[in-house]
């Protein structure tokens, strides 16, 4: 008779939604406040992917395409006539490549962490 009483004045039914608001509330506040690690990983994964790109132009305009001076003609008594010539070096080349994988994939390794990180928050919300 008592569960009667309590069904016709409301009472579990509104002990029951307030726990339940309680819950949805404690979990969207979990899901909203715990990103800020995956931000910051995020944040430094496209400065490690930027700043790479940019040391290897740097690298291509200056390791990779090398000048030097060529001695043209020599002479005993005078100046000798030189010549800058522009030439390709191969280990050049092969650092500016090393230099953009490496930060291509420090970029793409970072962002996976945060997205598994992040997935597995929401799969721990969820429950």
């Amino acid at each position: 008779m008592a569960e009667d009483i309590n069904n016709v004045l409301g009472v579990e039914s509104s002990q029951k939604s307030e726990t339940a608001e309680k819950n949805e509330n404690i979990a969207s506040n979990v899901s909203k406040d715990d990103n800020s690690a995956e931000g910051t990983l995020n944040t430094i994964a496209w400065i490690t992917l930027i700043v790479g790109i940019i040391a290897a132009i740097i690298c291509l305009c200056t390791v990779c395409w090398t000048t030097t001076t060529v001695v043209v003609e020599h002479y005993t008594y005078s100046d000798d006539i030189t010549q800058d010539v522009t030439t390709f070096n191969p280990m050049g080349f092969a650092m500016t490549i090393g230099i953009f994988l490496s930060s291509l994939a420090s970029w793409a390794f970072m962002r996976v962490i945060s997205n598994i990180s992040l997935t597995l928050k929401e799969i721990k919300n969820k429950k």
